[in-house]
């Protein structure tokens, strides 16, 4: 392993989950104007940044010599199907609540993994498959490029292994993402309760998170 850069430099906005900041290096707002002048260019990943994925966890990776694919299930789509459930005493198991989604990253260009020490330096390591999507930080983004770095959370494969936070460096050509969730909703519930998710979802695409209020 070769220690690497510092993650203040590498992904300002995603600092101080790692080390004690007096002030964000980079504010969420600031982020935002970034992100709101590439809509562009981001697509539909755009109304998923800036925490909506927090907590999914990873159902599979999957790497090519030029693909990168990470399938996650929603955590807000399954946290709302948890609490509808319940408030309509449902008989449906909590473990069928997958709602699929894909970030596939084509003209993959680098990647690359690091841990995180309390000083913010980053250590390269050998990439393994992570159990839970944190959060991430676009960095570039144009037609011809996205550079981005996620934030992922492992467990120990074994009892002497810690659980622990690392980061992915990508730079790729593209990132398309996939919603697989319409599906895996229509699969659980019936008709009758397509009311509440077309609400659930026309909110979260204006930015409102009501995951678990199900009125």
């Amino acid at each position: 392993m070769s220690v690497l850069k510092n993650i203040k430099e590498v992904a300002p906005f995603l600092a101080d989950h790692f080390i004690d900041l007096e002030k964000p290096l980079l504010d969420i707002e600031s982020y935002s104007t970034f992100l709101n002048h590439r809509e562009a260019h981001l697509g539909v990943f755009k109304k998923y940044l800036i925490c909506k994925l927090h907590d999914s966890w990873i159902l599979g990776t999957e790497r090519t010599h030029s693909t990168f694919k990470l399938k996650l299930n929603d955590f807000t789509t399954h946290v709302f199907a948890d609490a509808l459930i319940k408030r309509k005493n449902l008989q449906i198991e909590h473990d069928q609540l997958v709602f699929p989604l894909e970030l596939t990253f084509h003209g993959i260009q680098q990647i690359e993994c690091f841990e995180v020490d309390e000083n913010g330096t980053l250590t390269s390591v050998e990439y393994t498959d992570a159990g839970v999507y944190l959060h991430e930080q676009v960095t570039q983004i144009n037609q011809n490029q996205i550079d981005i770095v996620l934030n992922l959370w492992k467990y120990g494969s074994t009892k002497k292994e810690r659980n622990k936070n690392v980061i992915v460096k990508i730079s790729a050509d593209k990132l398309l993402l996939s919603e697989q969730q319409d599906k895996a909703w229509n699969h659980l519930f019936s008709a009758k309760y397509d009311n509440y998710y077309d609400y659930f979802k026309a909110q979260f695409d204006t930015g409102r998170y009501i995951s678990d209020y199900t009125q």
